[in-house]
């Protein structure tokens, strides 16, 4: 049975942001993090002077202004990418670290970038490479052990990555290597999709997309899946699809890929007042927070 999200919809975001994200006709795919008393929250918006689709960093606290950063000139502008793709905020070795992905190129490969933020701006940045990656990479789902960096890299064949601890990279580079590979193919048509939420010292929570292809146009539902790297069995999935609502199925007229049927797109987990925040995307062209009981997420 498909449990909808609408009805667990709640508010975090401050009166002055919201009246801001009105300007823009379209905004999707949000990535809130609570760290700190403080709310942080990647973002795309359609912005109408320039005919793109720009990536946005927000921070807040409650009663206070919100301070903003546009992570689309700041990343063009240090390394030259022509789009900051799938933007998303996770918390790793308790500070604030971002990842995203430069798009879709027609040729070469495009590139997979974590950078850190310190006081709600970008500290530090990587390129992550991986010799075996394909030439066009979405999602890395990264956490840290021992002071080096993972990256669950797949989990149609779930595969996990192990960089250079982060006390002796030279440059901006971090060089990944394979790690573990579960040989048998159990979920292969899924894909990650939020960043991943630390549950205990050993396991992590992470919402995954399910693709469904109907006359070759896509449509993308959720699945809440438990992961525990370092064990013979890393992925355990709940039982119930997510979406955002039942009439959300039928997408929207107005759609950026043409491909798509519709999309729940999930892109931000977080925990917050004993509960997780889940924020995600809706047909690429709204958004949506919920708050939901652990128990009843991972049920």
């Amino acid at each position: 049975m498909v449990k909808t999200l609408k009805k667990h919809t709640k508010q975090y975001l401050p009166d002055d942001l919201l009246k801001h994200l009105e300007k823009y006709p379209y905004v999707f795919n949000p990535s809130m993090v609570y760290y700190m008393d403080s709310f942080l929250m990647t973002i795309r918006v359609y912005d109408t002077d320039s005919k793109t689709i720009q990536a946005h960093l927000y921070s807040w606290k409650e009663d206070q202004p919100y301070t903003f950063v546009n992570l689309t000139e700041y990343f063009i502008n240090v390394l030259t990418a022509q789009k900051v793709a799938d933007p998303k905020l996770f918390i790793m070795n308790d500070e604030v670290w971002g990842t995203f992905n430069t798009g879709y190129v027609a040729k070469g490969e495009n590139q997979v970038v974590l950078f850190q933020i310190k006081n709600t701006e970008v500290k530090n940045y990587f390129y992550c490479h991986y010799s075996e990656r394909t030439r066009i990479e979405k999602n890395w789902a990264f956490f840290m052990k021992d002071d080096c960096i993972y990256a669950l890299y797949g989990i149609d064949q779930v595969k996990i990555l192990k960089a250079t601890s982060l006390d002796i990279i030279k440059g901006n580079t971090l060089n990944f290597d394979a790690f573990s590979t579960v040989e048998k193919k159990k979920y292969q048509e899924y894909t990650i999709g939020t960043p991943l939420m630390t549950l205990t010292d050993t396991t992590y929570g992470f919402i995954g997309h399910k693709k469904i292809i109907f006359r070759g146009k896509r449509l993308y539902s959720g699945r809440a899946f438990i992961f525990s790297p370092f064990t013979e069995t890393p992925l355990k999935i709940s039982s119930r699809p997510l979406i955002h609502s039942y009439k959300s199925l039928a997408g929207n007229s107005f759609k950026f890929n043409k491909n798509l049927i519709s999309c729940t797109y999930f892109s931000g987990i977080t925990m917050y007042m004993n509960e997780v925040i889940i924020s995600y995307g809706i047909n690429d062209v709204d958004w949506n927070m919920v708050s939901i009981k652990q128990d009843k997420l991972w049920a």
